[in-house]
């Protein structure tokens, strides 16, 4: 018996029908599909000077892209692994103000200062807007991450340039440029924060060196400068952490691309050991001895002393914690943070917020891990600035802090408009109409 086939345009199967709302939603993800290459092309352009200029700005810059970017927030492609275990940790955060010793002034908002204190505020809003900003990021085209990827390498080379000059001239530019807005600076502060430029180079070094690296070529060579280059800037700028933040991130990407799958247990056992076990090292942190006699040594000591001081804290309530911003309350023992996210969540949150965040940190290895078996390099680029991300925030800043947080935000959309670059050919010709 022969079976005839349904005349063409026409199927056996029910049609499926479309409702009219589905189709308004297609219709609006098709328009705004641009969007998230729009962004990252204004990232990438931004970063570099904002880093100079003032990295503060960090934060309000990811939350008018995170407001651009929400209509992507619901997109199913977004890991709700990670933003679940986000989402609990400022949850638990938002609670534990409840048996903090630390109270934001009460009453309306009126000023830039009332809203400085309303951290479990800001982390709420950071929540959205952040994520937001990284679920648009993971939807940028080829090309404009390839595009976007070249901006951002000229602008981290131009900007390990200008460290130099200013670490030979006393920081003339960004004293003039101060002057020339009214606003004259200190040479001691205008040191401080042209060096703060080193933290933004050092974690998004391993990710620009993967893109110029694949170019091939003198571009290799540029790669390889860069790195030399920003170790040397934040020698003359005499700022450690950096330095060891590059030199572990080096670590962590040899052993992602080098290692393979041992390698990324390594990496992920070390983060996880830095934030359970933090608060046992600060125990066996010896008693100070007034190491004063340069200003790099006193403020060493001056972190050790802070460490120790918390970890005495922490044993005192290692399970619920003293309450968000509990830091703020003992200014002589702790000026504005412990300088050392781990102790800082063991501090203020608790085992659960230490336990939240360390799975967060391990469940962003695993992710690279999956990763590195199709694109290894991305994967390295992704761990080294990851560990480097973690030194930094061990001997620096406070977890809290928007820019910071805004930060990993930023690396995060960097190592996505990286993997998206991968699926380009290479010998492909990029113009100016990136977004077709």
């Amino acid at each position: 018996m022969t079976i005839h086939s349904p005349p063409y345009g026409f199927s056996t199967r029910r049609s499926k029908r479309v409702s009219p709302l589905q189709n308004l939603i297609d219709q609006v993800r098709r328009t705004c599909a641009p969007i998230p290459d729009g962004v990252f092309l204004v990232l990438a352009a931004l970063t570099p000077i904002l880093s100079y200029m003032g990295n503060l700005s960090f934060s309000p810059l990811l939350g008018i892209l995170g407001l651009v970017s929400l209509v992507f927030l619901p997109r199913a492609r977004i890991a709700l692994a990670g933003v679940l275990l986000i989402s609990v940790l400022t949850a638990w955060a938002v609670v534990s103000q409840a048996w903090s010793p630390f109270h934001p002034v009460g009453g309306p908002i009126r000023t830039g200062k009332d809203f400085e204190a309303q951290t479990a505020l800001k982390m709420i809003i950071e929540l959205v807007l952040y994520t937001a900003a990284v679920a648009g990021a993971i939807t940028i085209r080829p090309r404009a991450g390839r595009v976007g990827m070249n901006i951002l390498a000229a602008g981290l080379v131009v900007l390990t340039a200008v460290l130099f000059f200013e670490a030979g001239n006393a920081e003339l530019i960004y004293r003039t440029i101060r002057i020339a807005v009214h606003q004259p600076i200190r040479p001691d502060l205008a040191r401080r924060n042209v060096a703060r430029a080193c933290y933004e180079l050092a974690i998004l070094f391993f990710p620009v060196a993967v893109h110029l690296w694949r170019q091939g070529g003198l571009f290799r060579a540029v790669a390889v400068g860069l790195g030399l280059g920003v170790g040397a800037a934040c020698r003359l700028l005499d700022v450690d952490a950096p330095m060891a933040a590059l030199a572990a991130g080096l670590v962590a990407m040899g052993l992602f691309v080098f290692a393979g799958r041992i390698g990324a247990l390594v990496v992920a056992l070390g983060a996880g050991a830095y934030f359970i076990l933090a608060p046992i090292a600060a125990g066996l942190i010896p008693a100070s001895h007034a190491m004063a006699d340069s200003a790099g040594k006193a403020s060493w000591d001056a972190r050790l002393n802070i460490w120790r001081f918390v970890g005495r804290l922490i044993e005192q309530r290692p399970f619920r914690g003293w309450g968000l911003d509990a830091s703020r309350v003992f200014p002589s023992q702790i000026p504005l943070h412990p300088h050392n996210a781990a102790l800082q969540v063991w501090f203020e949150l608790g085992a659960p917020g230490v336990i939240c965040l360390s799975l967060f940190v391990v469940w962003i290895v695993t992710r690279l891990e999956i990763l590195r078996n199709r694109d290894p390099a991305v994967a390295g680029a992704g761990a080294g600035s990851l560990v480097a991300y973690l030194v930094i925030g061990g001997l620096s800043f406070g977890v809290w802090q928007e820019w910071w947080l805004a930060l990993g935000a930023i690396l995060f959309m960097v190592i996505f408009a990286l993997k998206a670059e991968a699926r380009e050919p290479q010998a492909s010709e990029i113009g100016l109409n990136i977004l077709d």
